[in-house]
This record gives C-alpha cells, sequence and structure tokens, in this order.
C-alpha cells in the first residue's frame, strides 16, 4: 500500500477509521444525486496485484459522490453472440432512481421512473431522494419497484402509477411468485429485552402483501429463530448488538420456494423461505405458517447476497467476502453442503464487490454477474469464460472518473415481453 500512497494525489474520508488515496481531483466528489463509485479504469496501473487488491476493496467502501453525470458509449465490451444468452436486461441504477431495459449491444428498449413528489396520497416518503433496489417486470410491461426503505410502487409500461404502498420499512429484496403474491423484505426499530436490555434491535421481517398491495402477514425472522430453539445463532446475533448498532441480522435476499427439490432437501418444501442473513454469514430456510427457522447453514461464503435455487436442485449466492479483496460466486449441494462449481475473478479479469451484488443462472447454463460496486454486469459460462459484458453508461465526474451502482440485472427472453416489445 505504500506505493499506492505515493502514487496518489488526495485523501477522501469515509465512515471508517482511515481514509482512502485516490487520484482524483477534489473537486469532483462533491455531492450530486445518486449513488456512485470509483470506475475500475480509473485506479493507478503500477501497481502489484496485492495493491490492486487493496485498492479495489477500498476504494467499493465509500457511497462516492460526483459534480457531473455523463453518458459513456463504451457499454458492450464483450460480446459472444454464439454462447451467451441472447435476451433483454433488465437493471436498475444508482444514478436516480430509474428501471432500464437493454438489448444485448447496450441499446436502451424502455425505461422506467416516477417523479417522487407525485407519490399517491403521499403514502412513501419524499423528504429526501429516492432509491429504486430492484425491479419486477411482468409479461405487459408493468413493474413493481422496491424504492428502498420507503415503499413500494407499481408503474405500468408508461410509468404511470398503478399504486404505490408503504408496508414498513422495505429493504433490499422482494419475490414474486406465479400467483402475484408479494414478499418483501422489511424492518423497524423494536426492544426485544430477551435480545438486548439497553439497545433497540433492528427487527427484520417478512411481509406477504397481495397483487393489489394489501398487507396479508409479517413475520419476525428474530421470532422464528426464537421459536426454532436456534440458541446457537441467537447468542451470536446477541453478540453483535453494539458493534452493528443493533443491525444484528441485515438479511438482504429473499426467495419463496416452490418445492421442486423437496424430495432431495424436505425443509425446502412450498411456499418456505429462502434468506441470506448478512451478518453471520447464514442462509436460512423459514416457514411462515410455523413462524420458525427450519434449516440454516454456512459456508465458505462471507457477507454474501442473493441466495436461490437452481432448477439442477443445487443453491447459488453471491459471495462478497467483504473483509478479503475477492468475490466468489457458489453453486451447493443443498443436502451435503459439497461446492459444486465457482467462479472467481483473476488478475486479468477481477471480481470484487465489496456491498451488493447479483447471479442469476441462466437457460444455457451460463451465469449473469452483478458486480455492483464497479457498475459492471457480465456473463461467464460454465467453463467460466467472459463471453458478454456490460458497463453501466452513467458516469461522472471530469474524466468519468465514477460510474453509477448497478443494485440489480436480470436477463430475460426477448419473447416475455412480446404482447409489446418490438422486435
Amino acid at each position: 500500500m505504500h506505493q499506492v500512497r505515493h502514487t496518489l494525489t488526495i485523501l477522501i474520508p469515509l465512515a471508517i477509521s482511515f481514509a482512502i488515496p485516490l487520484a482524483i481531483n477534489a473537486e469532483q466528489l462533491q455531492r450530486p444525486s445518486g449513488h456512485w463509485d470509483i470506475a475500475r479504469k480509473n485506479m493507478p496501473e503500477a501497481l502489484t496485484p496485492e495493491q490492486r487488491d487493496d485498492f479495489e476493496r477500498l476504494s467499493a467502501l465509500g457511497y462516492l459522490d460526483a459534480t457531473e453525470e455523463a453518458q459513456s458509449e463504451q457499454t458492450i465490451t464483450i460480446y459472444d453472440k454464439s454462447k451467451s444468452f441472447n435476451g433483454v436486461n433488465l437493471y436498475v441504477s444508482g444514478h436516480r432512481a430509474e428501471a432500464i431495459l437493454v438489448d444485448m449491444h447496450g441499446a436502451v428498449l424502455q425505461q422506467w421512473a416516477y417523479d417522487p413528489t407525485k407519490h399517491s396520497a403521499g403514502l412513501l416518503d419524499t423528504s429526501h431522494e429516492p432509491r429504486w433496489h430492484m425491479a419486477h417486470p411482468y409479461p405487459n410491461g408493468d413493474i413493481i419497484v422496491l424504492q428502498h426503505h420507503e415503499g413500494l410502487l407499481k408503474l405500468d409500461k408508461n410509468s404511470s402509477l398503478i399504486w404505490a404502498r408503504a408496508p414498513g420499512f422495505v429493504h433490499h429484496d422482494m419475490d414474486v411468485t406465479e400467483n402475484g403474491a408479494i414478499f418483501v423484505l422489511t424492518r423497524s426499530p423494536e426492544m426485544m429485552r430477551w435480545i438486548s436490555e439497553e439497545k433497540p434491535i433492528v427487527n427484520d421481517t417478512i411481509t406477504e402483501i397481495n397483487p393489489d398491495g394489501t398487507v396479508v402477514r409479517k413475520v419476525s425472522i428474530l421470532e422464528c429463530l426464537r421459536n426454532a430453539g436456534e440458541d446457537k445463532l441467537l447468542a451470536e446475533l446477541s453478540g453483535n448488538v453494539e458493534r452493528h448498532n443493533g443491525d444484528i441480522l441485515h438479511t438482504n435476499s429473499i426467495e419463496v420456494l416452490d418445492g421442486a427439490i423437496v424430495e432431495k432437501a424436505p425443509e425446502f418444501s412450498k411456499g418456505r423461505i429462502l434468506l441470506s442473513i448478512r451478518r453471520i454469514d447464514c442462509l436460512m430456510v423459514v416457514d411462515l405458517d410455523k413462524e420458525e427457522v427450519v434449516w440454516w447453514r454456512k459456508g465458505e461464503y462471507k457477507n454474501q447476497h442473493d441466495a436461490s435455487i437452481l432448477d439442477n436442485g443445487n443453491l447459488i449466492v453471491f459471495d462478497n467476502n467483504q473483509y478479503g479483496t475477492k468475490s466468489a460466486i457458489r453453486e451447493i449441494d443443498v443436502a451435503t453442503g459439497q461446492e459444486k462449481w465457482v467462479y472467481k475473478g483473476t488478475i486479468q479479469n477481477p471480481f470484487f464487490a465489496f456491498q451488493s451484488g447479483r447471479c442469476q443462472r441462466l437457460p444455457n447454463g451460463n451465469t449473469l454477474i452483478v458486480e455492483s460496486t464497479f457498475g459492471r454486469v457480465f456473463e461467464v459460462t460454465q467453463q467460466k469464460d467472459i463471453v458478454w459484458e456490460f458497463w453501466n453508461p452513467k458516469r461522472a465526474g471530469k474524466n468519468n472518473d465514477l460510474i453509477a451502482r448497478i443494485y440489480e440485472c436480470i436477463r430475460l427472453p426477448r419473447s416475455y415481453f412480446e404482447e409489446w416489445l418490438p422486435e
């Protein structure tokens, strides 16, 4: 790190006990709107592999600011049409509250946005800039948007409001079932004295919502652990109260199980919920009717995101590995815990997301990976070759030094939108 300090010109204070040196003028880092990170191409060239790892880890820590927004023409840098799963890509970007549909060449096909001052009946908080974390699309062009910490919006393909709901402090992730039921992560501060006598606890909950946006039920994940008698996990969580200021779970992904692997893993029956619990590097399954945890596992993954069950019966998860310098995508046999496939970056093609991150197994066996904190999405084959690479065109700073974070990107066949999307 010593060479890095001599190479770079300024120090940017972060919400940690040290500062990060970066070769960017201070005037470029004043706050406009949006959520920005340092573009990978702006790291100094003369670094050893270890220094490059340190730089990536540290630069990804900050929610950086920028003075001006620009559009980059360097969006698609790799595209092997013969090996990719060709379709359309829906992504949510940190530059503003907006969802964008692009084709495999990066051309914009559709955009959804909504003016926060027009929220229906003041149901959502408009006192600060909204941030969209994900969008669930419907074949007719409608979408449901998770507006982080505020609520849910349902918009039609023209971005007209269908409904707005504030079912609580929504965050991170949601899942929509075939019958239209919506399951979203919510949270609230509460005094849970059986965990801490002194400090309020962030009580992460699973909220089920009808297709029209009305709340059906809300279930506490901590109470599910308590009901299951998982004293070992609860003790570990209680030990994190001071360290994480009461945010002891930090649940960040949710999936409603379809029961397809119940013969292989009986705990994964239809209607149960698969969760990722970041604070204790744990995945778990919750039975909402019994209000208890029925399965949990730890593994190689650390500070992980986006756990889901694959068609082959395995589990895939985005391993952030926050305290290291490299991320990984891990495919795991849920019955044995054995790792079946893993993707890691290389020195030539680094891969690291300190926060956020998504992964999607595509119908042709490839995997779509969202490297959120570098504004990058890429597709890899089972042989780990990159066959498609997309960089967020939303840039900022005088030399495009900053890139907007990508919270989510999903690949869909173009036929999914055949009702309204022209060829």
